[in-house]
């Protein structure tokens, strides 16, 4: 058995504000299926394409059934979507065909397919009235290139909603990250004297060695000259 404060830190479980979920090892999940399906009411309803065959715009979201969730797996956010959309939109035609209305269906908005991949379908309603082959060629073109610059958006503000509901949670100090060091507080008296080179030391110690020695020949002198008085 490890040590305390010691071991893999995935199983460490003190000073955590939850104490769950230990640096974010453990899977978790949060629903985004009402959000989801409500940003994207909000994104496509009121959506316009045009071209110089006329202008049109979504009027209605028919129909949107799926699930969103978000993941955390060991630190990781991960997102599983499955939507299929239906929407109604109407538009006026230059000319004399007046208004022309369709719908449009997205069957796999999902994580398996990328945006570009996913399938716009769109039908124009006849309502017993001849629409002009041009007028459907741009509801065509037009309608997928914005359907789905919108649906992108929809992805970027998941990633960005979620990111921020915390599902990531703040990690344990590691053990190896230092505090920063802290002054003297006042009334601490610091020493600014320097210690003796081991150089100085020696020469001092040289100089008395020869001082000692010139007393004793000066004592010696003395002495012989006392004993031939």
């Amino acid at each position: 058995m490890a040590k305390w404060g010691q071991g893999d830190p995935r199983w460490i479980v003190e000073e955590r504000p939850d104490a769950t979920n230990v640096n974010n090892w453990h899977w978790a999940e949060k629903d985004a299926g009402s959000w989801s399906r409500s940003k994207l009411k909000s994104l496509l309803v009121g959506l316009k394409f045009s071209g110089e065959e006329g202008e049109c715009e979504i009027t209605e979201a028919l129909k949107v059934d799926g699930e969103a969730t978000a993941h955390n797996r060991k630190g990781k956010l991960i997102f599983f979507y499955d939507w299929s959309i239906k929407l109604k939109w109407s538009g006026m035609a230059e000319g004399k065909e007046g208004e022309v209305k369709g719908e449009i269906e997205i069957p796999n908005l999902s994580d398996e397919n990328a945006v570009e991949e996913v399938d716009v379908i769109v039908t124009v309603e006849s309502s017993g009235k001849v629409v002009s082959q041009t007028m459907k060629e741009m509801v065509h073109r037009e309608a997928p290139i914005v359907v789905r610059s919108k649906l992108s958006e929809y992805l970027r503000c998941l990633k960005e909603e979620y990111s921020n509901k915390g599902l990531i949670l703040p990690k344990r100090q590691s053990p190896t990250e230092s505090s920063p060091a802290t002054p003297p507080t006042l009334g601490t008296r610091i020493s600014t004297q320097r210690s003796p080179s081991p150089a100085a030391t020696s020469n001092k110690k040289s100089g008395t060695s020869t001082s000692l020695y010139a007393t004793l020949i000066v004592l010696t002198s003395c002495l012989l000259q006392a004993q031939l008085m």
